[in-house]
């Protein structure tokens, strides 16, 4: 599947502040996330992960690339979540690999 410019922007607009947004929601303390009023544990917590993840990988995905290219934001993203879960041993409220 080929975009056009103008999708491909916005394609890597709305991927940029999904980054953001797991990066953000990765790193807020708990009680934080339980003032604002979302989910912090069970099937909408889920949803969250796996919705922004999903879309982390799938954007890159879609641009037309070379297949190295592809597999180098692969790597990126396996290399942010195994990241982003060592730094949350620092956030109150989080931890390592467990049910947060």
């Amino acid at each position: 599947m080929r975009l056009n410019l103008s999708a491909q922007r916005a394609a890597w607009i709305l991927w940029g502040s999904v980054l953001a947004v797991v990066i953000a929601g990765s790193l807020t303390p708990r009680a934080w996330v339980q003032d604002m009023g979302l989910p912090t544990s069970g099937l909408g917590d889920k949803l969250f992960h796996f919705s922004g993840y999903c879309l982390l990988a799938v954007l890159p995905a879609l641009r037309p690339s070379s297949l190295w290219s592809k597999f180098f934001f692969a790597a990126a993203m396996l290399t942010l979540g195994i990241m982003l879960e060592l730094t949350q041993i620092i956030v109150p409220g989080r931890a390592l690999f467990t049910n947060q």
